[in-house]
C-alpha cells in the first residue's frame, strides 16, 4: 500500500501541475492542461492506478476530461466511451450519481477526501479505493476534481478470507510478532482463543504466549525452523480462571513472498485436547490399576517389582514379596453374591493399604489375591512384621448386607537381597509360601522354603489326576458305615471319594484341590453319579440303606443343583429319601443368602440334610438354629478326647441335648475306641461313625458289611 500510495501522490501532483491527459476536451478552459503532455501521457499508460479528472460547470454538471487506460480496462469499455461523458453515463445512474455527489462534496470542501467505490457489472465488479481532490487552474477558473484510485478488490477479498479464516474461525489462533528469527509477543487473537483462555483481546495483545504455559511444561521454543513450518507440540496451559487445559500448539512463521518480504509474522494455532488427554490418562490408569479396588494390577505390580529389584544394586537393603489370599472368600462369594464379594474386596484393599508402610506397594492380582512389595527392609524379621500386620488387618469382621462376616488372610513371604532375582520367581515363591499357610490352618504367615517346590509339584500332580479321573469316569467311592448306638446295625453309609493316583493322596487333599481349581462341581456330579449307580445295584440285591454325601457351598450356589440331584436319582429309580446331603460347619454358613434356600430346596425335594463337623468353632449353634437340618455330626475334635477329658464330655452332652430339643438326630464321627462308643451311648448319641466299627470299604463289600453288622 505504501508504494501504491506514492504512485498515487505522484499522479495527483502531475495532474495538479499540468491538468492534462491523453484524452481531453480542448478549448480555452483547458489550454493549461497541455503542458508536459507527453510525460503525463506516459505516466497514465504505465500506471496501475485509475486516474480521472472531471470538469464541473457552475451549475454542477460535470464531464470526465481525463481518464487513464486502466480505468477503461476495469470497465471493459473503450476510452472514448469515458471521456466527454458524465459519471452517470459511464457508471450508471446509481453509482454515477454517487460519484458525482462525491466530486461536488470535494469542491465544496476544497480539500481531498477518500471514498470507496464499486464499479462494473454484476459478477465482475471491482472495488476502488479513491482519493478525490480539487484541481484549481487559476488562469482559467475551471472547477475540476481529480481522482486517483487503486483497485483493492483482491486485497479486500483477502481481508474477508482472513476474517473468515482467522477472526471467525472456531480454531483458537493468535498472530505473534516475528523479528530476527525470534517469536515475539501476541499481536492479535481471534475470539476462539479468547474464549479458550478466558481473557479479552486487550489482555492478550502484547503478552507472551508462553506466559500462559505452566512453568514445568515449556517444550516449545522461541526459535523456529528455517522453512517457518511449525511442529505440533502438546503443552499444558492455564486459563484466566486458573483451570488447567492441554492444547496441541503449532507455531509457524508466515513470510510475504512478494515485494514486502520483510513483512512477516508467526501464527500460533491451538487445539484444545484436554478431553483426549484426560481420556488417555484414564485409559493409562485403567491399564495399570484394578477397576474394582483402584490398586495397581498385575502389569503395574511386575513393573514395580522389577524396579525395586533394580534399586537393589549397590544397596544393603532387602525386598520382600508377600502373596495374600483371603480365607473363606470363595465361600462367601458363592453363598452370598458377587456384589457382596466386591464390597468385601474393596474393604480388604483399604485395610491392607492402611497396614503397610507408605513406601510399600499393595496390588491386586485378581479374585481375592493381593500382593505387597516392601522395599528397604533391614532383615527378614521386618518383612514378617509387615506380613503380620496384614493378617491382623483382616481379623475384624466385615459388615456385608446387614450381617458381620469373619474372614482370614493367608500370607506367603519371600525375601531377597539379590538384584538378579526375577519378578516371576519371587511371585511364584511367595505364592507357594501362601499355599503352605493355607495347608497349615489358614490365617497365618509362612516363609518360602525350597521344599515348597516339591509340594507344589505334588499339588499339580493331584490336580492333573483329578482332571483325568473326572474325564475318564474313574472316580471311585468308598463307604464307611454309620451305626446306631442301640445295636440295630448299620443305619447309613457315608460316601468318601477316591481318585486313582500314582502317589497316595488322601481325599481331603483332592477335595481341597478341587475347590481351589474350580473342579468341585464336576467332581460332585461324578460322585453323585457313582453313588446313584451303586445304590441301584444294592437295591437289586435287596439292600436298602441311606447314603450321606458331602457338599461344598459352591455346589449349593448353583441354582440348578437340587434338580440335577433329583434327576440323577430318578434315572436309577433310587428314592430320594435314601440320600442325605451334608454341608460342613464353616464360615460359609454364616452367609445364609444362598445356602439356606438351597438346603431347604433339597429337603422339599425329599432329600435329607445334615451339618457336618458341628462345633469346630465356626457357626455353632447359629447354624443349628438357621439350617433346616435333619441331623448334625459332632466334630471329631471333641470325640478323640472324649474318654479322657471331662470337658469334652460336658460339651458333647450339651450338644446332644440341644439337638434333640430341636428335633435333630446326632451322629458322632471319628469314633475309634470302644470306650468312646460307650460314653456316646450313655450320653444319648443316636449314631456313631468311625474305625471302631469299620474302615471305608468298596461298593462291592457293602452288602457283606451291612449283613454282618445286623
Amino acid at each position: 500500500m505504501a508504494g501504491l500510495s506514492l504512485v498515487a501522490v505522484l499522479l495527483a501532483v502531475s495532474v495538479v501541475l499540468v491538468g492534462a491527459g491523453v484524452w481531453m476536451r480542448r478549448g480555452p478552459r483547458t489550454d493549461g492542461l497541455l503542458a508536459n503532455r507527453d510525460f503525463v501521457s506516459a505516466l497514465l499508460r504505465n500506471s496501475r492506478a485509475v486516474v480521472t479528472v472531471t470538469d464541473y460547470s457552475p451549475e454542477g454538471d460535470g464531464v470526465i476530461v481525463v481518464a487513464s487506460p486502466m480505468f477503461a480496462k476495469l470497465l471493459g469499455v473503450e476510452e472514448e466511451d469515458i471521456v466527454k461523458h458524465s459519471w452517470p453515463d459511464v457508471l450508471g445512474a446509481q453509482t454515477g450519481s454517487q460519484a458525482q455527489r462525491e466530486d461536488l462534496q470535494v469542491l465544496r470542501s476544497n480539500r481531498s477526501q477518500v471514498f470507496v467505490t464499486r464499479i462494473g457489472r454484476r459478477g465482475h465488479r471491482r472495488t476502488l479505493m479513491t482519493t478525490k481532490f480539487p484541481v484549481d487552474l487559476e488562469q482559467s477558473g475551471a472547477r475540476m476534481v481529480g481522482m486517483v484510485a487503486l483497485d483493492v478488490t483482491d486485497h479486500r477479498r483477502r481481508d474477508r478470507i482472513m476474517r473468515l479464516s482467522f477472526d471467525l474461525s472456531p480454531v483458537p489462533m493468535a498472530r505473534l510478532a516475528f523479528a530476527g528469527d525470534e517469536i515475539g509477543p501476541i499481536l492479535d487473537a481471534n475470539q476462539a482463543l479468547r474464549d479458550l483462555l478466558g481473557v479479552t483481546v486487550d489482555e492478550l495483545r502484547g503478552q507472551d504466549l508462553q506466559g500462559f504455559t505452566v512453568p514445568e511444561d515449556l517444550p516449545w521454543t522461541r526459535q523456529v525452523r528455517a522453512d517457518g513450518r511449525g511442529t505440533p507440540q502438546e503443552v499444558q496451559m492455564l486459563t484466566a480462571g486458573g483451570r488447567s487445559i492441554w492444547v496441541s500448539l503449532t507455531v509457524s512463521v508466515l513470510h510475504d513472498r512478494g515485494e514486502f518480504e520483510d513483512d512477516a509474522f508467526s501464527l500460533a494455532v491451538l487445539e484444545d485436547i484436554t478431553a483426549r488427554r484426560l481420556a488417555e490418562q484414564t485409559l493409562k490408569h485403567q491399564a495399570r490399576h484394578d477397576a474394582l479396588t483402584g490398586l495397581p494390577n498385575r502389569y503395574a505390580l511386575v513393573a514395580e517389582l522389577e524396579a525395586a529389584l533394580e534399586r537393589l544394586w549397590g544397596s544393603t537393603g532387602r525386598v520382600a514379596v508377600m502373596f495374600c489370599d483371603v480365607d473363606g472368600f470363595k465361600t462367601l462369594n458363592d453363598t452370598l453374591s458377587h456384589r457382596a464379594g466386591d464390597e468385601v474386596l474393596v474393604a480388604i484393599a483399604q485395610r491392607l493399604r492402611e497396614a503397610v508402610r507408605p513406601t510399600d506397594t499393595v496390588a491386586r492380582l485378581g479374585g481375592d489375591e493381593f500382593v505387597v512389595i516392601a522395599e528397604q527392609l533391614a532383615s527378614g524379621d521386618e518383612a514378617l512384621a509387615v506380613a503380620g500386620r496384614l493378617c491382623q488387618s483382616v481379623q475384624a469382621p466385615f459388615s456385608v448386607q446387614g450381617r458381620d462376616v469373619g474372614l482370614g488372610l493367608s500370607v506367603g513371604v519371600t525375601v531377597t537381597s539379590d538384584p538378579r532375582a526375577t519378578s516371576e520367581d519371587l511371585l511364584r515363591q511367595a505364592d507357594l509360601a501362601m499355599y503352605r499357610a493355607k495347608d497349615k490352618g489358614r490365617n497365618r504367615v509362612e516363609v518360602y522354603e525350597e521344599v515348597l517346590e516339591a509340594v507344589a509339584r505334588g499339588r499339580l500332580q493331584v490336580r492333573e489326576c483329578l482332571r483325568e479321573a473326572i474325564a475318564d469316569s474313574t472316580v471311585r467311592v468308598e463307604y464307611q458305615p454309620i451305626v446306631a448306638v442301640d445295636g440295630s446295625g448299620v443305619s447309613a453309609l457315608e460316601a468318601l471319594v477316591r481318585i486313582p493316583a500314582a502317589v497316595p493322596t488322601d481325599a481331603a487333599t483332592f477335595v481341597a484341590v478341587a475347590e481351589q481349581t474350580g473342579l468341585i462341581g464336576a467332581l460332585g456330579r461324578e460322585v453323585l453319579r457313582v453313588v446313584a449307580a451303586d445304590m441301584a445295584k444294592w437295591r437289586d440285591l435287596g439292600l436298602s440303606v441311606r447314603v450321606h454325601l458331602n457338599l461344598s457351598p459352591s455346589q449349593l450356589a448353583d441354582p440348578g443343583f437340587p434338580h440335577a440331584c433329583a434327576q440323577a436319582m430318578a434315572q436309577t429309580g433310587v428314592p430320594v429319601d435314601q440320600v442325605c446331603f451334608e454341608v460342613s460347619d464353616t464360615p460359609a454358613l454364616s452367609a445364609w443368602q444362598e445356602v439356606v434356600p438351597a438346603l431347604r430346596h433339597l429337603r422339599n425335594l425329599g432329600f435329607h440334610v445334615g451339618i457336618d463337623g458341628f462345633g469346630a468353632g465356626h457357626s455353632g449353634l447359629t447354624s443349628l438354629k438357621e439350617l433346616a437340618a435333619d441331623y448334625l455330626k459332632i466334630d471329631r475334635s471333641f470325640i478323640e478326647r472324649l474318654d479322657g477329658a471331662q470337658e469334652d464330655q460336658v460339651i458333647v452332652e450339651a450338644v446332644i441335648r440341644v439337638a434333640h430339643d430341636l428335633g435333630r438326630n446326632v451322629i458322632a464321627t471319628g469314633v475309634e475306641r470302644p470306650a468312646q462308643a460307650e460314653i456316646l451311648r450313655r450320653l444319648g448319641c443316636d449314631e456313631i461313625q468311625g474305625y471302631v466299627h469299620s474302615a471305608p470299604v468298596g461298593a462291592s463289600r457293602v452288602e457283606e458289611l451291612v449283613t454282618a453288622m445286623r
